[in-house]
């Protein structure tokens, strides 16, 4: 785990955790309350998306070189919703395919606790400097 491990601002404030971040691989959670579910009692789509978001953002924090981009904001976000969530926690897992000198490439998926597919995700997202 590198020095970039914590989840900044509305990631952290829902309890989104870093589990494992490294050479362009990372991997989050988050235990389920009340408030992460809709009306329905399933995980709301916008839990899932800043999940996702967080996921692919850790993920290219830890390609960075000391000097280089240390920032990045999201230009887009592809998802593709799969199935609900079931259980108290969900993981995510996340990879940096690609980053140039101005843009990165980025995927991350979600499972459940029964190991179920629930959403996936590309991402390009706009380097820093």
């Amino acid at each position: 785990m590198t020095a970039h491990a914590e989840i900044y601002g509305f990631g952290g404030h829902i309890g989104i955790n870093v589990d494992a971040l490294d050479n362009g691989e990372s991997r989050l959670s988050l235990e389920l309350q009340d408030h992460h579910r809709n009306f329905f009692g399933i995980v709301h789509g916008g839990v899932l998306l800043t999940m996702l978001d967080q996921t692919c953002g850790a993920a290219l924090r830890s390609t960075r070189a000391p000097g280089g981009p240390q920032g990045s904001v999201t230009v887009d976000l592809q998802t593709v919703f799969v199935a609900p969530a079931k259980g108290d926690t969900l993981h995510a897992f996340g990879t940096c395919l690609r980053s140039g000198r101005s843009i990165a490439h980025c995927t991350a998926r979600i499972e459940d606790d029964e190991g179920t597919l629930v959403v996936t995700a590309t991402g390009v997202f706009k380097l820093i400097h």
